[in-house]
């Protein structure tokens, strides 16, 4: 396999500009912050070293792909089971609604792999979470499945959530964060992949919404009884915690519960499912978030196995 030399600061023609340029060009987001992979938020102003810094594998960059104005241009699907013909059934559901261009799949660093998504300008977070959860539902993924950007919209919030981009080093020697040649699936070089990446025309995406039956151009609305009996049942591993603890949060505030019965819920039973606890002020934290940002839902009753707002015990 073609592979770039492990001392890759010695062959600059491998980093020439235009590869940098196109590299930070498809993974483009928010532009005054971006995330470490310890974990920290960085506040300043992204710029083109970072980007070069990260392909020469010295600062490994997250960036946050949703802009403040609700806009991003490309998304992520984090399948944490390593099983690629589950990543592959994933692409085949966006190729089948009509996503049919731009997307590809990278080993992640640790076990798994992301599902990638370009676009080929700014366009709305709220329609390319609906397009990839639509993907995830019709490959069968767990509803707790993460989407980059994790929000609609940037209202109420101040970075968002974001994602360590592939080729850290430009390669690394057992082909994680690479992308992977959907044919041989090998892992393709930086030069090979820009060679080949073509994102979705933007004017295309109307159309592919359109394909959508009218309960998922709508997106999912929430989480089903036998959803949320499921989540409250099963022990949650580092990945599924918060994105969980934030759903029920939202079930809770949609059925009307009050935030104290919310947090006085879920702290216990967070506590119980969590195989790696969190602290409690964090839960709390995202708990009283949920309510902070939208509030609490009038109670309303409806049939049994509709979403959220079901009126059914808990």
């Amino acid at each position: 396999m073609n592979r770039f030399p492990a001392n890759i600061e010695s062959h600059q023609s491998y980093l020439a500009e235009d590869i940098v340029t196109a590299f930070a060009s498809l993974f483009r987001g928010l532009p005054d912050a971006w995330g470490t992979i310890t974990g920290q938020c960085v506040k300043e102003k992204v710029t083109l070293e970072h980007y070069r810094r990260h392909l020469y594998g010295k600062v490994s960059l997250g960036v946050y792909p949703l802009r403040r104005d609700g806009q991003c241009r490309w998304f992520a699907i984090d399948d944490d089971h390593d099983d690629l013909h589950e990543a592959i059934a994933v692409i085949e559901h966006l190729v089948a609604i009509g996503f049919n261009r731009g997307v590809y799949i990278e080993r992640s660093k640790s076990k798994g792999y992301h599902i990638f998504g370009f676009i080929s300008d700014w366009t709305s977070a709220r329609d390319v979470r609906r397009i990839a959860q639509a993907a995830i539902c019709k490959a069968g993924l767990p509803a707790t499945t993460e989407v980059f950007p994790k929000q609609d919209s940037a209202d109420g919030v101040r970075y968002g959530n974001y994602l360590n981009l592939p080729y850290f080093g430009s390669a690394n020697a057992d082909g994680r964060r690479m992308i992977l040649d959907l044919k041989s699936l090998r892992p393709m070089t930086l030069r090979e992949w820009l060679k080949v990446v073509e994102p979705f025309p933007v004017a295309a995406l109307p159309m592919v919404l359109q394909n959508f039956a009218k309960g998922d151009a709508k997106g999912k609305q929430g989480i089903t009884r036998d959803e949320m009996v499921g989540m409250l049942r099963c022990p949650l591993k580092v990945g599924e915690r918060r994105p969980t603890l934030v759903r029920l949060a939202g079930y809770l505030r949609f059925r009307g519960i009050p935030e104290e019965i919310a947090v006085g819920l879920l702290l216990p039973w967070a506590e119980k499912c969590f195989k790696e606890p969190l602290p409690p002020e964090e839960l709390e934290r995202h708990i009283r978030g949920i309510y902070g940002r939208y509030g609490v839902r009038e109670r309303r009753v409806a049939k049994h196995g509709e979403a959220w707002h079901a009126e059914v015990s808990l």
